[in-house]
């Protein structure tokens, strides 16, 4: 079976009553919400999303510790926010039947989900038994050997830092700066599936790079803590203006999700170094991010004057709750019942082409389509703009039909499990580790559910890579 982690790095947390009442009562809710469902056939989705939220949770059942940071606690939170909440809206018929019907149904009743609900459901019990199944997978390979040593991570970040502001200035300019009078929206967007002749350059190399003062956010708040101690005033301030740095790109290219993952990385450290203070810090913490996301969803698209003007609570949680990102039953039912007819089976090509990802298309003009996302916005939901990621379970069944729903998702949960349990496993300081994990690997699992197994691999790998290079740099070899 699974090795059992001595590493005293890790943090775990006893699974107590408390969390197994919330196991049942999810499955309370399943009960009535499925007994409701084959009496209104059109609660499906309700259902549905209740259903595979307590298939998520009911390891918990049998675990008597966790890690809260594990990729399955960010699994648990894509089928949250992705399925359950948004399954509530749609059977709610929240803001409006009309908006549920042409956005997200695209007028199919009840009948045309049934199929695609077993296959989502049967997916995602492979995708837990695979995590939790017993497997001798872990190997001790002690190959990051590395400590901070104080006099190269402050050259290190200094540079990191000036590296992330640097390309932040140049996409702002790049992409026409505030002078549209909008100062939190999508700069970039797919307008073409040719998109070699595209007009619009994404500047991937250069978000890429303001991600270092995220990263350099991280290790400060990882150095510091690690000495067991109460940050002083200036630490706390610097700290707070790396942290403004960091989001400022995530802010003005209006991608709500880096700003979430930043605060979900401040509460990690806060876990991994003063476990007893998560649950004071979380409020404070949930606070800011929802003001932030809030402010960003009402500027999204509208003209900064005019959205302080218009601002509106529904329609934040309307972005929030009915988008078509997460893993969730209509999306991965529209994609299945479309195969084949607009949609051709693909026998694995819309995971391999993420081989040639690296592959500037400078040098490779006649590189195909990287994200299969935009072919699903454009063939079924018809839209004319980027693009509507499939999420692992249709993409899965999109390449090798119902087999490769089962088995792949199967085979998924046995790689976040192994991911999780060999990094662990390197000899560094836990200073050195955790900066890292938080920064990658923690969120694998929601990028693969959520967006494709192609992309959620390949940026956590660039990721990790990014993470590891900035290590080496302020770190030195572990003495002795």
């Amino acid at each position: 079976m699974l090795k059992r982690i001595d590493n005293p790095i890790l943090v775990q947390v006893a699974i107590g009553a408390t969390a197994r009442l919330v196991v049942v009562l999810v499955a309370i809710a399943t009960v009535i919400t499925s007994a409701w469902a084959l009496v209104d056939h059109e609660k499906i989705h309700v259902a549905v999303g209740f259903a595979a939220l307590m298939i998520t949770l009911l390891p918990f059942l049998f675990l008597r510790r966790y890690d809260l940071f594990s990729p399955w606690s960010f699994v648990i939170l894509a089928i949250f926010t992705g399925g359950t909440l948004q399954g509530i809206a749609i059977s709610a018929e929240w803001p409006s039947a009309e908006h549920i019907d042409t956005t997200m149904l695209l007028g199919q009743r009840s009948e045309y989900f049934f199929y695609p609900a077993f296959v989502y459901l049967s997916s995602l019990a492979c995708l837990a038994l695979g995590y939790f199944i017993p497997f001798r997978l872990v190997r001790e390979r002690f190959w990051f050997q590395r400590e901070f040593a104080l006099s190269k991570l402050r050259i290190a970040i200094l540079l990191a830092l000036a590296m992330s502001l640097s390309a932040t200035a140049l996409y702002i300019r790049a992409t026409g700066g505030f002078a549209s009078g909008r100062i939190s929206d999508k700069r970039t967007t797919i307008t073409s599936l040719d998109v070699a002749n595209d007009e619009l350059e994404q500047y991937g190399y250069l978000r890429q790079i303001t991600k270092l003062g995220a990263l350099s956010f991280l290790v400060l708040g990882s150095f510091h803590l690690s000495k067991r101690r109460n940050l002083k005033l200036g630490t706390f301030l610097i700290l707070t203006m790396v942290f403004a740095l960091a989001i400022l790109m995530p802010f003005y290219a209006s991608s709500r999700a880096g700003v979430v993952w930043l605060f979900i990385g401040s509460l990690g450290l806060v876990y991994y170094y003063k476990k007893e203070q998560v649950v004071r810090s979380l409020p404070i913490l949930l606070g800011i991010a929802v003001v932030i996301f809030v402010a960003m969803s009402m500027l999204r698209h509208t003209d900064t004057a005019d959205a302080v003007q218009k601002a509106s609570m529904e329609d934040s949680l309307k972005s929030l709750l009915l988008n078509r990102n997460g893993p969730n039953l209509a999306k991965t039912a529209h994609i299945i019942n479309h195969l084949p007819g607009k949609l051709e089976f693909q026998y694995g090509r819309t995971i391999a082409v993420w081989a040639l990802a690296p592959i500037p298309r400078a040098i490779f003009p006649g590189k195909p389509l990287i994200h299969s996302g935009p072919i699903i916005g454009t063939e079924i939901y018809g839209t004319k703009v980027s693009g509507v990621p499939p999420g692992l379970i249709a993409e899965m069944y999109w390449n090798f039909h119902l087999a490769g729903a089962i088995l792949g998702l199967f085979l998924t949960g046995v790689g976040l499990r192994w991911i999780y349990e060999q990094f662990w496993r390197l000899n560094s300081d836990a200073a050195v580790l955790i900066p890292m994990y938080l920064f990658s690997l923690q969120e694998i699992g929601y990028g693969v559910l959520g967006h494709s197994l192609g992309f959620g691999v390949f940026m956590k790998f660039i990721d990790f890579l990014t993470a590891a290079a900035l290590m080496y740099f302020c770190t030195r070899k572990i003495r002795g």
